[in-house]
Parts: structure tokens; C-alpha cells; sequence
């Protein structure tokens, strides 16, 4: 079922040379504990790092495509509109999340997202706003050690392929492997799942990402919706576009997943 296209040299390469990673977990390897139950209630809740006043968020993965771009958007206006002092850090050379932005502003909605390039990844930066959310691409190298160098924790959507799951097991060695003040907490979670109950990958993915060590996985899930890309063409959030659409309600769930403190 599962197609192992990691093997191709151009995508392998990069990877292999960041970190190599054994043994690597696959889905089939687990599946029998999905039908059997073994792993309900493996799920660890999310602990932020610490009682600090600022809080730096790195949404990253090694693979384009993952939709980290859409979340930093989302959440970002979900933080502002909560009369949180954030801002956005766009460290990935694509730009796409300043892009949106740029839409958000053309339109003149409200509220407006403070977007920021790399050139503020500097620790007196990054301590000029209570929330950071560091958007990063493997296109820009540089950013992304620096990125994780100063991030409190980091957050990873994971589309539910075996190939996103071997790539999330390599990038959590990466974040390990960073010299760094504070060992930055690392979460998962699932994104882009499928709507469809019968489809069993997006469980299997969910299962294979609660196995990896080293990352806390988290159950709220976003699923392929073409919500989310309508609303990010537009310049809006997903919750904007559609209050009280199923995207919303799922984004919902993620974003108190992520910050438990801002809704006690």
C-alpha cells in the first residue's frame, strides 16, 4: 500500500546528509496494535517549555508541502485577534507566509499580522513581542539551525504519508542535534488527514507518530479541506472565511491544544 518513494536521490540526499536515523519506523509495523488497541490512550498532552514570559514557536518540518505555512498564518491571526502581542517570522526563502500577509493587508483586514524576515532571528528581536512564530524552510539552512538554536519549542505538521513520518523522524534528530540554551520541546501532530472514515492511513500515520521518540504527539488533527487553501488565498484565516465550518472547528482544537494558557 505504502509507495517508498523516499528512496529518490534528490529528496534522499538532503535528508541523509542532514542526519542519518535507524532504525526507522513504519506503519505496517504497527498496525496490528492499531487494530488490537494497544495504542489508545498513548497520547501525551502538550507541556510548554516552562513558565516564560515569551514564547518562541518554530512550525517547521524538513519536507515543503506539510502546510506550515498556513498554520503560522492561522494561528497568527487567531493570537492577534486574542489581543496577543505576536509576530511572525518568515525564515523561509519560498516567502509564502509573507505573502499571505501581503494579501491581508491589500484587503485591508483586520486585525493586520506583524510579518518579519530573518533578518530578525536574534535573540533581543525575538524578545520584542510575547508569541514568535518562525516559519522555516530547509531552502535556507542557515535560518533553520538558527531558528532552532532559539525557539522554545517546535511544532510539526505531519501529513499522514510514510514518507512524511520517515522525514519527521529525521527532522526530530536534526532539532536534537542543535546546540542550544533550552532543549526545545517538540510537537506533532497530523495535518492534511482524510475526511473519509474508511480510509485507515491517517490513523496509521497518528499511530506511527505517537512511536517516535522524542516528539510529543497531540490528537487534534486538521484534514484536507479546501477551506484552507480558499481562505489563505484570500488572506484570511480559515475560522475568518467559514466561523462555523468543520476547518474551523478543527483549527480550534489545535490552537487550544497549543496554547492551554491563553483560554484558562
Amino acid at each position: 500500500m505504502w509507495t517508498d518513494f523516499f528512496r529518490s536521490r534528490r529528496a534522499g540526499d538532503l535528508l541523509l546528509a542532514l542526519v542519518v536515523v535507524k532504525p526507522l519506523v513504519t506503519i505496517p509495523a504497527i498496525r496490528q496494535r492499531i487494530s488490537t488497541g494497544a495504542m489508545i490512550g498513548a497520547v501525551p498532552s502538550v507541556v510548554l517549555a516552562g513558565d516564560a514570559q515569551f514564547m518562541i514557536t518554530v512550525i517547521g518540518t524538513l519536507k515543503g508541502g506539510s502546510g506550515k505555512s498556513t498554520l503560522a498564518f492561522n494561528l497568527g491571526v487567531w493570537l492577534a485577534m486574542a489581543d496577543v502581542d505576536v509576530q511572525l517570522i518568515d525564515a523561509d526563502p519560498q516567502a509564502t507566509l509573507s505573502d499571505v500577509c501581503d494579501v491581508r493587508v491589500e484587503e485591508q483586514f483586520e486585525p493586520r499580522i506583524l510579518v518579519r524576515e530573518r533578518s530578525a532571528l536574534t535573540k533581543e528581536a525575538l524578545l520584542e513581542h510575547e508569541e514568535t512564530l518562525i516559519d522555516i524552510g530547509t531552502a535556507d539552512m542557515d535560518a533553520l539551525r538558527t531558528s532552532l538554536a532559539l525557539c522554545d519549542r517546535v511544532v510539526v505538521p505531519v501529513p499522514p504519508s510514510q514518507a512524511d513520518i520517515w522525514s519527521t523522524q529525521r527532522f526530530v534528530h536534526l532539532v536534537r542535534s542543535i546546540d542550544s540554551e533550552i532543549r526545545p520541546d517538540v510537537i506533532g501532530f497530523i495535518n492534511r488527514g482524510d475526511t473519509h472514515h474508511a480510509v485507515r492511513e491517517t490513523n496509521e500515520a497518528a499511530a506511527a507518530l505517537v512511536a517516535l521518540p522524542d516528539i510529543r504527539y497531540i490528537k487534534p488533527r486538521l484534514s484536507q479541506r479546501t477551506v484552507f487553501r480558499r481562505s489563505f488565498s484570500e488572506g484570511l484565516a480559515v475560522f475568518e472565511l467559514e466561523p462555523n465550518g468543520k476547518g474551523a472547528k478543527e483549527f480550534y482544537a489545535l490552537a487550544a491544544a497549543l496554547f492551554p494558557h491563553l483560554l484558562s
